[in-house]
């Protein structure tokens, strides 16, 4: 597999600690193991998640390539309601994570040429819940790296919802 560099910010730092990816892997949902074991497609300038791709193609093809990608590849992440435990989760974040290098892996693998960015994140910090943003609530999302605005890595500690990023860097 090729080398994925980590990033994330502050509000994502206890997670991340507590993250175990062998358990998280073994726990993984059935609709996340088909996303994950599905792969990507690369067309064009674009990057998408095979699994998504027949249902959104027509859509997405009417997009600019930012929001396209975005649209197509975004994964929601969920656990039981109530689950604000810190290993719930960090179970919540190591799936993001396991799907992330599965699809990262998959792209290196198709010699993707642009660098390839995936981002996930939880939709409430410690200390910071949001009512409209439950604990058990995250998501993935995977889009290339083809302009330095696209490198969220660069600003993740402007995001107040905890974050990670894993880039695969082409060439």
């Amino acid at each position: 597999m090729a080398d994925v560099e980590v990033c994330f910010n502050r509000a994502m730092g206890l997670t991340y600690g507590r993250l175990d990816l062998m358990l998280a892997e073994s726990s993984l949902p059935s609709e996340l193991r088909t996303i994950a074991a599905s792969g990507v497609a690369i067309l064009g300038d674009r990057v998408y998640l095979r699994e998504s791709w027949p249902f959104r193609a027509s859509t997405a093809e009417q997009m600019e390539r930012w929001s396209a990608e975005r649209w197509v590849n975004d994964t929601p992440l969920r656990i039981p309601p109530g689950s604000s435990h810190a290993l719930w989760r960090a179970q919540l974040l190591g799936w993001g994570v396991v799907i992330a290098l599965s699809l990262l892996s998959d792209a290196g693998e198709r010699r993707c040429p642009f660098d390839l960015q995936a981002i996930v994140s939880l939709q409430s910090a410690a200390g910071h819940a949001d009512a409209e943003n439950p604990f058990e609530l995250g998501a993935m999302n995977l889009y290339s790296v083809q302009e330095a605005d696209d490198d969220l890595t660069t600003g993740i500690e402007q995001f107040a919802e905890p974050v990670a990023t894993l880039t695969l860097r082409s060439g």
